[in-house]
């Protein structure tokens, strides 16, 4: 597999995340940020 061969794959899973995300958050009322990862939820607690 060439870098561009990565590079494609990479973008290719970054845009089907992204349209995942685009998808469902409607449904939820927070976006979550954390260093690790995003969380959709509809209740938090600080």
């Amino acid at each position: 597999m060439s870098a561009e061969d990565l590079e494609n794959y990479e973008t290719d899973m970054e845009l089907q995340l992204y349209r995942e995300y685009r998808d469902v958050v409607g449904l939820f009322s927070y976006v979550v940020e954390t260093e690790r990862r995003f969380y959709l939820a509809n209740h938090v607690d600080l």
